[in-house]
């Protein structure tokens, strides 16, 4: 079924529901013996049970400086639609910003 959806579709996420996390953040909800991951699963997850290839761009930053990103998915074989939207997408909203705080 997905194989048919993604022949001519590249699905268009977020990767979280919140810009980034702090370091440890997300990995301590998945192991959370309240299970707060149901709440909060992260869309990359689909692609990684799917088994299907994906690209993350970033896209901006939230109220607290944190980066956001989208994540495109597709099915296996369309990895040059998946690079050619993610090059749209980096080149409208600036992409990738290496962060300097913390050179010397």
């Amino acid at each position: 079924m997905l194989h048919d959806y993604f022949e001519n579709r590249v699905l268009i996420s977020p990767v979280y529901h919140s810009g980034a996390q702090k370091h440890g953040h997300v990995y301590k909800e998945i192991f959370s013996i309240r299970k707060t991951y149901t709440e909060y699963m992260t869309y990359t997850a689909y692609a990684n049970v799917w088994a299907l290839p994906a690209l993350v761009i970033p896209v901006g930053k939230d109220d607290n400086g944190m980066p956001m990103s989208v994540q495109l998915m597709s099915k296996n074989g369309n990895e040059e639609k998946l690079f050619k939207l993610g090059e749209l997408i980096e080149k409208e909203w600036g992409g990738y910003q290496r962060c300097t705080l913390h050179d010397q």
